[in-house]
């Protein structure tokens, strides 16, 4: 993983921690299918 790549992860987990709309965040490491460059949010509306 490029450091550019690891800011940009930093700054939208900061990003979603900030949002109140936001109740859980994960960060994974490797998978194909990972949503916004491998962090997850769930909201208190969807739940996904």
């Amino acid at each position: 993983m490029q450091l550019t790549e690891v800011l940009d992860v930093l700054k939208r987990l900061i990003e979603a921690a900030e949002h109140p709309d936001i109740t859980e965040v994960s960060v994974f490491s490797r998978g194909p299918e990972l949503p916004r460059n491998g962090i997850a949010v769930k909201d208190r509306w969807s739940g996904a």
